[in-house]
């Protein structure tokens, strides 16, 4: 027992002997391959990972210049929308107050309960055949025709007038619009509303309302003077 605990021990001994630093050699061995080790892997992977950091920090760098050099795209203002042509013509509405005719008094005359005689006064720049009121007519609050009254000719001397029409068939107490056409200008906006039994008033029309009446019979012919 006693033999083999000295061998182990003297063993142990020996190997540290051998394993041990001379002292001429106060240093590593740098040519062996347990000292050379950690130098080749210092050699083989700091020039990459140095090499991979410089190559991201450039493109970054290049990436950011070019966006900041990069000319800024302005988007296009909306084109202006074109407003619709209007359905208003020359022969459907008058163009400015200058020339269009005027209802200034509605009279009325009942001839029967639902039929009464209309002596309407009409104020018009009337200049001859080339500009002149050539009929007044009553119509309901939705834009119907109920009568018209054909003017055969111009009043250029004689501002305003008066001429009466009728029968117009409609109740007392029916509301009704009185208004007068110019030619070639139009309607004019301003008209008198009102019924048999009220009376009437002066009213301002829309600029378009029942515009298409313009086209519907009875029309003027030719006219006289």
């Amino acid at each position: 027992m006693r033999l083999s605990i000295h061998a182990s021990v003297q063993d142990i001994a020996d190997d540290n002997r051998n394993n041990a630093v001379s002292p001429q050699h106060n240093s590593l061995d740098w040519n062996s391959p347990r000292a050379m080790l950690p130098t080749q892997l210092f050699n083989r992977s700091t020039p990459c990972t140095v090499s991979a950091i410089a190559a991201t920090g450039l493109s970054l760098l290049l990436g950011l210049t070019l966006a900041a050099c990069a000319p800024q795209s302005s988007s296009p203002e909306p084109a202006a929308e074109t407003p619709p042509p209007s359905d208003a013509t020359p022969a459907t509405i008058a163009s400015s107050p200058d020339n269009v005719a005027t209802v200034t008094i509605v009279e009325t005359t009942t001839q029967s309960p639902d039929s009464h005689t209309f002596a309407v006064t009409i104020s018009s720049p009337d200049t001859g055949c080339d500009q002149y009121a050539d009929w007044w007519e009553v119509i309901t609050p939705e834009g119907d025709l109920l009568y018209r009254r054909i003017l055969a000719h111009s009043h250029v001397d004689e501002q305003p007038f008066e001429r009466t029409g009728g029968p117009v068939n409609v109740a007392p107490d029916q509301t009704v619009i009185v208004r007068a056409h110019m030619h070639p200008s139009g309607y004019g906006p301003q008209a008198m509303q009102g019924s048999i039994t009220d009376g009437f008033e002066t009213v301002t029309l829309p600029i378009n309302f029942a515009l298409a009446l313009a086209e519907e019979e009875p029309l003027p012919g030719d006219c006289a003077f």
